[in-house]
């Protein structure tokens, strides 16, 4: 749960849970980058449910004889919002806290070199593979990974593709971005031998479940699957921003910040600085206008609407399946779920009662 490692990265009271204001009752708290899954087909066999994963899904199933989906209390459409409580937290560490989040040198998590590479050439109108599958190669890690995706049960041919230069073309350019990009969130994220492996094991795995969902609904309503998948697993980059810094500026300055401290902070910033981070890292479009308003009913006729109501539903499912703070939503009142056309349908019932094996099952 997201609270246990917040009470493990900031001291502080027993406060509320870090959950950040979601206007128009359709997103959840903060969902850090956490452990994603790549789209379908990447790996050779549905991964093994870990213990603590069937428990959780267990949990969740049970709860509520009606549903995962059916609220364990009165179904809200928003929960609270963290700034509502900025009287009981101290308003001028609130204030220095934005001065340094609002620095414009703030020093943000750097791309490495050969993952900055390969996106950029991917980007090209005329994607050269071969020039793509060179760069690649350069890192052993992601080389690796993206062999075991081609010659996962989806992509696998009669022949064990052993070079890159032959698995670019059978993945094409959505999928190999979408691998390159979650295994360096994943080496940003959670660093060997680091003391908040922990903390970044669950950033990590709160992402990959919202990149699950995100790419199991763009099935079901005609987006996508793998940028679908990437705004999932992106869309709250900017936590990871606010994570590093403040955990610095709490060393520095020997101040201890509270949960309650870090959910107002979170709730003011982690957008602005995903937005930064995204153009640091020359994401590519829509993934920047997705990670700066993800909080944000889209206007009927967005040309990202259906993009913005999968990442909206998704932290809904990953707040109800308690890979972040539990609210108790008012389920299909929520403007995301009608608006993406889901109603009380023995299909749709099916799917939803589907959903928390198949996201425990994709968590790498």
């Amino acid at each position: 749960m997201l609270g246990g490692w917040l009470k493990r990265v900031f001291s502080g009271n027993s406060g509320n849970s870090a959950v950040s204001e979601r206007p128009e009752g359709v997103a959840t708290g903060p969902a850090l980058p956490s452990a994603p899954t790549a789209p379908d087909g990447y790996s050779d066999a549905p991964t093994p449910i870990s213990s603590s994963d069937q428990t959780q899904i267990e949990q969740a199933m049970q709860s509520n004889s009606a549903g995962w989906w059916t609220p364990r209390e009165e179904g809200v459409l928003t929960p609270g919002s963290a700034t509502q409580g900025l009287r009981a937290i101290d308003a001028d560490l609130y204030g220095e806290l934005g001065k340094v989040l609002d620095e414009p040198d703030i020093e943000l998590p750097q791309l490495p070199d050969v993952a900055q590479n390969v996106l950029r050439l991917l980007e090209k109108r005329d994607v050269n593979f071969v020039e793509a599958a060179k760069a690649a190669e350069r890192d052993p890690v992601l080389t690796a990974e993206i062999l075991r995706v081609v010659n996962s049960a989806a992509f696998r041919a009669l022949q064990r593709v052993q070079r890159l230069q032959q698995a670019f073309p059978r993945l094409g350019v959505r999928r190999v971005r979408a691998i390159v990009v979650s295994a360096t969130m994943k080496s940003i994220v959670i660093r060997p031998g680091s003391g908040s492996q922990t903390v970044g094991t669950q950033l990590w795995r709160c992402a990959s479940a919202s990149a699950a969902i995100c790419s199991e609904t763009a099935q079901r309503v005609g987006v996508p699957e793998d940028d679908a998948y990437l705004a999932g697993l992106l869309h709250d980059i900017g936590m990871m921003v606010l994570l590093r810094v403040l955990h610095d500026y709490q060393t520095k300055t020997g101040k201890k910040l509270t949960r309650p401290i870090f959910a107002a902070v979170a709730e003011r910033w982690h957008e602005h600085l995903g937005l930064r981070l995204a153009e640091a890292w020359h994401l590519p479009d829509p993934l920047p206008d997705l990670v700066a308003s993800h909080h944000k009913l889209p206007a009927p006729g967005d040309p990202l609407e259906k993009q913005k109501l999968i990442v909206m539903f998704s932290d809904v499912v990953c707040s109800m399946l308690e890979y972040s703070p539990y609210v108790p939503y008012d389920f299909f009142n929520l403007p995301c779920v009608q608006r993406l056309g889901f109603r009380e349908s023995p299909e749709t019932l099916e799917w939803l009662e589907s959903l928390p094996t198949t996201i425990a099952r994709r968590l790498l």
